[in-house]
C-alpha cells in the first residue's frame, strides 16, 4: 500500500518551472504584462493552454480570445499567475483517471471553477494579491497527486472506503500522515510559492493557526469554497464529495 516515502518521490518528480515560465513568472511580478505575453508565446503548448482554458463558457467571454497579450491583459497579475500555475498542473495530469471519475475536460472544469469561485472571494474581501489569488492551483494538484498514488492500489482504497467507511483525505493521513491541503503546501514549496499564501493553505482545515485574521478568513472560505465545488454535478458527479 501507499506510503510517505512514495508521496515524496511522487512531489519529486512534478515538473519544476521551466525556463519560459521563470522568465514569464518574472516578467508578471514585475507587472510587465505585455513582456509577459512575448516571452509565453514562445511555447506554443504553453501559448495553446492559456487560450484554450480562458476561453471555456465559466468565463462568459462574448467573444473568443486568442492573443496571449489580451489574456494577461483581462486576468492582470493575480490571474496570470493562477492560469500559470494550472498550466503547470497540466504538465502531470494523467491521461487516465481510475481512481476519480474525471477527465481532461471535467478536471478542466473543476481548475476553472475553482478559479472562478475563489476570484470572486478575493474580490469580496477587496484583496488584490497575485500569490494568494494564484495559491488555489494547487488543489487541483494535489488531487492529481491522490490520484496518481491511489491508482495503483484501487481495490485497497476501496475496501478502505466501503468496510471501514473512511474518506479519501482521512485514508491519505493514515497511510502517508499527510491530509490534501498539507500535499498542496508541499506542491506549493516546490514551486516556490510566496509562504504567505501557502499559510492560506495551511489553515483550510482549521487544525493549523495562520497568525493573520484575514488569512484565517480567507482560509475559511477556501475550505468551504473547495468542498462545495467538489460536491457541483457540473463538475465532478459528485464523485468527490467525500474527499
Amino acid at each position: 500500500m501507499v506510503n510517505k516515502e512514495e508521496l515524496d518521490s511522487f512531489i519529486l518528480s512534478i515538473p519544476p518551472k521551466s525556463d519560459v515560465l521563470k522568465e514569464t513568472f518574472a516578467a508578471v511580478s514585475s507587472g510587465d504584462l505585455v513582456k509577459a505575453a512575448k516571452i509565453a508565446e514562445t511555447d506554443e503548448a504553453l501559448a495553446n493552454y492559456l487560450r484554450n482554458f480562458v476561453n471555456k463558457p465559466i468565463y462568459f467571454f462574448k467573444k473568443e480570445i486568442k492573443e496571449v497579450g489580451q489574456i494577461f491583459g483581462i486576468l492582470g497579475t493575480n490571474g496570470t499567475k493562477e492560469l500559470l500555475h494550472h498550466y503547470m498542473m497540466s504538465l502531470f495530469s494523467p491521461d487516465d483517471w481510475k481512481l476519480f471519475k474525471l477527465n481532461e475536460k471535467r478536471f478542466s472544469d473543476l481548475q476553472a471553477m475553482l478559479s472562478n469561485y475563489w476570484k470572486k472571494i478575493m474580490e469580496h474581501e477587496k484583496l488584490k494579491s497575485d500569490d494568494i489569488s494564484a495559491v488555489i492551483s494547487l488543489l487541483p494538484a494535489a488531487i492529481i497527486v491522490t490520484e496518481m498514488l491511489f491508482s495503483k492500489y484501487i481495490d485497497e482504497v476501496q475496501t478502505l472506503r466501503e468496510v471501514k467507511k473512511l474518506d479519501y483525505n482521512t485514508i491519505l493521513k493514515r497511510l502517508v500522515g499527510l491530509g490534501l491541503f498539507d500535499i498542496a503546501e508541499k506542491i506549493g514549496l516546490k514551486w516556490e510559492m510566496n509562504p504567505k499564501s501557502i499559510n492560506v493553505l495551511k489553515a483550510a482545515l482549521g487544525v493549523k493557526g495562520c497568525g493573520d485574521s484575514n488569512l484565517c478568513k480567507l482560509a475559511r472560505y477556501m475550505h468551504i469554497m473547495f468542498f462545495y465545488v467538489l460536491s457541483d454535478q457540473r463538475c465532478s458527479k459528485r464523485v468527490l464529495m467525500t474527499f
